[in-house]
């Protein structure tokens, strides 16, 4: 109901109040609907083994996983976001910032220290219109059964350059 007095008129007008109700409840179930996503995609990402974090307009971290907690040696995921406890060093993300400024994703292998060893980490990082959200994969391993096969390969050639008969393979 709204209304309105002058001197001499009195106007009253009733509004039905139906679609505000309908729409009021189609955003309450929608709003169920993307709490319960958001629920899924963050237990997904805590269960991963592979740092996730998610950063504010202003940069600074929202949340964290597990795994990130431990890469950082966190007591738990609040204390490194408590802490401002970063995973990637300062020329990683301004490098991933400057990025950002005219590409969305950030796409890159980077380095960092993990408990006293520099381990190669395939970093994606997305900016979206109100934070970011990124995700780091442990990339060490392949990186070194690749440098052992790349010197295998060389020893082997070196082998038979040294050999004086020839060699059919």
């Amino acid at each position: 109901v709204h209304g309105r007095k002058s001197a001499a008129h009195v106007l009253v007008r009733f509004v039905s109040l139906s679609e505000t109700q309908r729409s009021q409840a189609r955003l309450k179930i929608e709003n169920q609907r993307l709490a319960a996503d958001h629920d899924t995609m963050i237990g997904l990402l805590d269960a991963l083994n592979m740092p996730a974090w998610l950063r504010g307009e202003d940069g600074g971290l929202k949340w964290v996983n597990r795994a990130y907690a431990d890469a950082v040696e966190a007591e738990n995921a609040e204390a490194a976001v408590r802490e401002k406890k970063e995973f990637l060093g300062g020329q990683a993300r301004d490098a991933i910032a400057t990025q950002h400024k005219t590409h969305p994703v950030f796409e890159q292998s980077l380095s960092t220290v993990i408990e006293g060893d520099r381990r190669v980490f395939a970093v994606t990082d997305f900016a979206g219109s109100d934070g970011s959200a990124g995700l780091a994969c442990d990339t060490s391993a392949i990186e070194t059964v690749r440098g052992e096969y790349e010197r295998t390969v060389r020893s082997h050639a070196d082998t038979l350059d040294q050999l004086n008969t020839a060699v059919a393979i």
